[in-house]
């Protein structure tokens, strides 16, 4: 019998739906059947009764659920625990991003400024964030998208709206603003942590054309140079342009504005409920915190808002 196996049942009984638990537990339905499937057998006795696509538990479930909540609290609450009193005496922050081309940028001042302070880093999607924040290997996530769970915490920090980055030869850079629809003939730069492909495609469809993707990185570098070179254009947030600009004074690449009231793009940190902020966490919230106010000064000093 599993941990995992009994984090699955947990679920389920909370449900009552095979199909919602899946989703929650990001797996598919037919493993997560199989799982409990396995459990049932396992104890050699039924847990649930299936009525009208309902699933519940019965008698021997309800007895087998209060055993388990009680195991699986006490197992987490080892869990955090043990990591917590490692980082308070290590100073070491587990950390979890899925803007790659973020925390390169932040982190060489941050070490200058703290060297006091630990960083395990790991770069993931939002899904595989999730279930690091959930299973406690990471204490605390730095995320462009909401995270959605009942167990998960997301403080939102701060928002941007998206901008168009275009060589200065390019006949659109003559415009102040520019339509998506504009850009059918465009050759794009696709930056897979704030604007992925599926993303891209999915806005330029809406506008009745597929567009031509040649890169997809993850490097603001190397996106500032596929684009001072002619190489293409990219949708981007407005502060991450700015940053390149600003560390490229003598370029020829422009910031255009979208007619278009694109969704911003967002930054916050994601961490699970029962965390307890440690001193390298509260550390490193107020310096992300101050480097974003950073950047807005830097936003309204190149005259963008």
């Amino acid at each position: 019998m599993e941990l995992k196996q009994l984090q699955y049942f947990q679920t389920v009984a909370r449900c009552g739906n095979v199909t919602k638990a899946s989703r929650e537990l990001f797996i598919t339905q037919p493993n997560l059947s199989k799982s409990i499937a396995r459990l049932e057998a396992e104890l050699e006795v039924p847990l649930f009764e299936h009525r009208q696509g309902l699933i519940e538990l019965n008698d021997y479930g309800r007895l087998f659920l209060s055993s388990v909540d009680i195991a699986i609290d006490e197992i987490n609450s080892g869990i955090q625990n043990v990591r917590r009193m490692y980082e308070l005496d290590q100073n070491v922050l587990s950390l979890a991003s899925n803007i790659s081309a973020f925390l390169p940028d932040v982190l060489p001042r941050f070490f200058r400024e703290h060297p006091d302070v630990g960083i395990r880093q790991a770069d993931c999607s939002t899904v595989q964030m999730t279930e690091r924040l959930l299973d406690r290997s990471v204490t605390l996530g730095i995320s462009y998208e909401e995270i959605k769970h009942e167990q998960i915490t997301f403080e939102k920090f701060g928002e941007k709206k998206y901008m168009l980055a275009v060589n200065e030869n390019n006949p659109l850079a003559e415009r102040k603003r520019v339509s998506v629809r504009d850009l059918e003939k465009e050759i794009f730069i696709c930056d897979n942590s704030r604007m992925s492909r599926d993303k891209l495609t999915t806005l330029c469809k809406s506008y009745g054309f597929t567009p031509k993707i040649n890169f997809e990185i993850q490097s603001n570098e190397l996106l500032y140079n596929l684009v001072e070179e002619e190489h293409g254009l990219c949708i981007l947030p407005l502060g991450m342009g700015c940053n390149i600009l600003k560390k490229h004074p003598d370029n020829h690449v422009r910031l255009l504005d979208l007619d278009e009231d694109l969704p911003a793009v967002i930054i916050g940190f994601a961490y699970h409920k029962s965390f307890k902020f440690t001193n390298a966490a509260i550390i490193f919230a107020e310096y992300i915190k101050q480097v974003l106010k950073e950047e807005e000064e830097l936003i309204r000093e190149m005259g963008y808002h």
